[in-house]
C-alpha cells in the first residue's frame, strides 16, 4: 500500500461524542456519534489496531461506497469516521416484517450494489477486492441509496498472492474459504448470495453452522440445493 498516495484527515478522539452501538463484527464495533467540530452525525468504527482499511477508504469516492471522513490515530483510541446511514443495513431492513420490498426497489438496490462493486474492481485508483460483501455490509443512506461499507477484510490486487481466511461463511466464495489466491470473482460470488437474499428475504444457509457451510460449498458443491432449503 506504500505506493498509494492519499490525504488522511486526522480527527481528535475528544471531538467525537459517542451514542448507541449500531453494528460491528470481527474488525470492530460501530457507533452512532456526533463529530462536534463539524456538527455532524457520523458512524464511528472503533478498532484495536489501525491497519489498511483507513488508507483504502481514503482513496475511494463513489455514490455507492460509504463516504469516509477521517480517522482517529491516537493509541489506543483508533477509529474510522464515515457517513452515518440512518436507515440501517440491508440485512436489518429485510429482517423487519413491516418493511415492504417491491420489484422496482429490488432492481434499484441490486444495481446500486453492482455499481459499487464495479467501481471497486474497475474504476477506483486501485483494484479493491472487498472479500466480505454481504447484506450486513450494505447500508441504506438517508436518501435510500445502498452503499457498501466495512472494508476491514479488503485487499487490493498486487498486495499479496495468497489471502488469509476472511469474511462470513454463507457469503464466501470457495477460493476465499480455502485461502487460495483470489480475484474479483470472489466478490461476484458474494454478490450472487446477496441477490438471492434480496429476492427471497431469507438468510442464506439458515440454521447451518459456519464450518458446515464451508464443507458444503467446497467439498459438496451443493450451494443451490442448500440455499433453496
Amino acid at each position: 500500500m506504500e505506493e498509494l498516495s492519499s490525504t488522511l484527515v486526522e480527527i481528535p478522539f475528544n471531538d467525537l461524542v459517542f451514542y448507541e452501538r449500531c453494528g460491528g463484527g470481527t474488525f470492530g464495533s460501530v457507533y452512532r456519534a456526533l463529530w462536534q467540530s463539524q456538527n455532524m452525525i457520523v458512524a464511528v468504527k472503533r478498532l484495536l489496531v489501525l491497519e489498511k482499511e483507513a488508507q483504502v477508504l481514503s482513496n475511494l469516492s463513489h455514490r455507492n461506497i460509504i463516504k469516509f471522513y477521517g480517522a482517529v490515530i491516537q493509541d489506543p483510541n483508533y477509529c474510522l469516521v464515515t457517513e452515518f446511514a440512518p436507515n440501517g443495513s440491508l440485512y436489518s431492513y429485510m429482517r423487519n416484517p413491516n418493511n415492504e420490498l417491491d420489484f422496482r426497489q429490488i432492481v434499484k438496490w441490486t444495481i446500486e450494489i453492482a455499481r459499487g462493486m464495479n467501481y471497486l474492481h474497475w474504476e477506483a485508483p486501485f483494484t479493491v477486492i472487498h472479500r466480505d460483501l454481504k447484506s450486513k455490509n450494505v447500508v441504506i443512506a438517508e436518501d435510500w441509496t445502498c452503499k457498501i461499507c466495512d472494508f476491514g477484510a479488503s485487499r487490493f490486487i498486487g498486495s499479496t498472492t495468497k489471502m488469509s481466511l476472511a469474511g462470513t461463511f454463507p457469503w464466501m466464495a470457495p477460493e476465499v474459504i480455502q485461502s487460495f489466491p483470489v480475484s474479483e470473482s470472489c466478490d461476484i460470488w458474494s454478490f450472487g448470495v446477496v441477490l438471492w437474499e434480496i429476492l427471497t428475504k431469507e438468510v442464506p444457509f439458515n440454521g447451518i453452522e459456519g464450518f458446515q457451510v464451508a464443507w458444503i460449498v467446497v467439498e459438496k458443491g451443493e450451494v443451490q440445493n442448500v440455499l433453496e432449503m
